[in-house]
């Protein structure tokens, strides 16, 4: 991964998470999201595409959604592959986690990824803004890392809960930008003369 550059992270874009959200919402989510990775990728900036595996051994989600939850889990997980219609190219990273923040020991080998590279600001996008992608953009703050959650580029199937979520990551010192304005810090600033 290049140092010191933007890197974005996009949460859960799976038939399983995006199936909580109407048929548009689901539809603008995964077209603002190929538009905004599109845009990291032509300024040269790492797009990582974060999966949610089945992980057998997380015992206190188990006692939280019983048996039969566990169950339906498990089966919706079995194939963990990104949803139709999400563009993901060769140069993407696909990291699968294990927890719903993707920096949280054990969770994934996310902070293995990104190493020593220090990107100069994290983006977080997808589904579902006030679960895994607010655990996440959390995890990034608690590493080190600047983060911007990206309103527009994020879904619940709650408008409410999303909207609760971004006001929550703000009141913790994170910051909630459009895609358009992520966009405009991919862009090198004119000259003032």
């Amino acid at each position: 991964m290049p140092r010191g550059g933007p890197l974005l992270l996009v949460v859960d874009m799976q038939d399983h998470y995006l199936a909580s959200l109407g048929i548009e919402a689901r539809h603008s989510l995964v077209g603002a999201v190929n538009e905004l990775a599109r845009g990291f990728r032509d300024h040269g900036a790492p797009v990582v595409w974060l999966r949610m595996v089945h992980d057998e051994s997380w015992a206190e989600l188990k006692a939280c959604i019983g048996e039969p939850g566990w169950a339906e889990r498990r089966r919706c997980l079995a194939s963990s592959g990104l949803a139709a219609g999400v563009r993901a190219a060769a140069l993407d990273l696909v990291v699968d986690k294990m927890r719903h923040d993707a920096f949280a020991p054990g969770s994934s080998r996310l902070s293995e990824h990104i190493g020593e590279t220090r990107p100069s600001f994290v983006a977080v996008a997808g589904v579902s803004t006030h679960i895994c992608c607010l655990a996440t953009a959390r995890g990034a703050l608690a590493a080190g890392h600047g983060c911007v959650m990206v309103a527009d580029a994020l879904a619940a199937a709650d408008p409410a809960e999303h909207r609760r979520a971004l006001d929550a990551f703000v009141a913790e010192g994170g910051a909630v930008e459009t895609a358009a304005g992520v966009g405009g810090r991919l862009r090198p600033q004119p000259v003032e003369h």
